[in-house]
């Protein structure tokens, strides 16, 4: 089973423009007609983790695509997808960097 994540990009709705936070531009994505997250500067990695709080089999095939392409943007499991983010590499290029849930460094 292959789990397709549609994604475009969110809208502001005050001033009917392409929305951005200082991380960069926000993306909504959708799978089987459902939002599965919203607002994001890393639609791929964050809708994995949402996937997984589901009961997703982390082993899935996991692809991104932008609306209105057949392309895949990017392809991976949930489980690998889910274990990274998007992070500034200190040039301003965005690339991978390994996950880390704050949720769990401050609960301890």
């Amino acid at each position: 089973m292959t789990i397709v994540l549609v994604v475009k990009p969110s809208r502001d709705v005050r001033r009917g423009t392409f929305a951005y936070n200082t991380r960069g531009q926000l993306w909504d994505g959708v799978t089987e007609g459902r939002t599965v997250v919203s607002r994001s500067t890393a639609p791929f990695t964050q809708a994995a983790r949402r996937l997984l709080e589901e009961g997703i089999d982390p082993g899935s095939r996991y692809v991104m695509r932008h609306a209105g392409r057949d392309d895949d943007a990017l392809i991976s499991t949930v489980g690998a997808a889910a274990r990274l983010t998007v992070a500034d590499d200190g040039t301003g290029k965005p690339r991978f960097a390994p996950w880390v849930d704050l949720k769990e460094s401050f609960a301890r």
